[in-house]
């Protein structure tokens, strides 16, 4: 039935989501700013004080994916207009994404 697909795609995008919250929190927390992609583009997530992002924050900045999401994707396209580039979840995490390729 309708219903029964509807549990059952919860169901599975709830599982997606709990691994690919693991995924984002600790390779960025980890590595240094860094996911396997980051990593493959030269990008790297820092902290806008200095401070190592850590496993609090790289949770934060997951949370702010929500946020982004629950903007109709709009926090995600801020970074098109924001001066820094900084999307939602950036401003919410107190965080920037940089190309390291450029300070080479």
């Amino acid at each position: 039935s309708f219903i029964t697909m509807v549990l059952a795609l919860a169901n599975d995008f709830g599982f997606a989501f709990g691994w690919g919250s693991l995924y984002f929190v600790f390779s960025v927390a980890w590595f240094n700013g860094q996911t396997l992609a980051k990593k493959l583009l030269n990008l790297r997530v820092v902290k806008l004080n200095g401070k190592p992002l850590g496993i609090w924050y790289s949770f934060e900045r997951f949370g702010g994916y929500a946020a982004g999401i629950a903007t109709g994707l709009l926090g995600f396209m801020q970074i098109i207009w924001d001066p820094n580039r900084q999307a939602v979840h950036d401003k919410i995490s107190g965080t920037v994404v940089i190309d390291e390729s450029i300070n080479k």
